[in-house]
């Protein structure tokens, strides 16, 4: 289901676990020790250590804010527009 037909649904929360879900195993993908299985604080604890070749900024602030979205109550965030990062940086991390 695209993603605006979800947000148009009213289910930003999809939308965001989603892109969350997806940016989480690109990362996983492309440095194997910031497994999905660690929880979000684990893995950019590791990325932050161990990993230069990343937009370590970017990605922290994407996870969290769509976090924010998908497991809390984050009203006014533009989910759209942060599925749409987090795509990016999806594509950036794993191509």
């Amino acid at each position: 289901v695209p993603d605006a037909r979800w947000l148009a649904a009213g289910e930003p929360k999809a939308v965001a676990a989603r892109a969350v879900g997806r940016l989480r195993i690109a990362i996983a993908r492309a440095h194997p020790r910031a497994s999905v299985a660690l929880s979000t604080p684990e893995c950019l604890a590791i990325l932050e250590r161990e990993v230069s070749d990343i937009p370590f900024r970017q990605v922290t602030d994407v996870l969290t804010q769509l976090e924010r979205v998908a497991f809390a109550s984050a009203h006014g965030t533009d989910v759209a527009v942060l599925a749409e990062r987090a795509r990016a940086l999806t594509a950036e991390l794993a191509p």
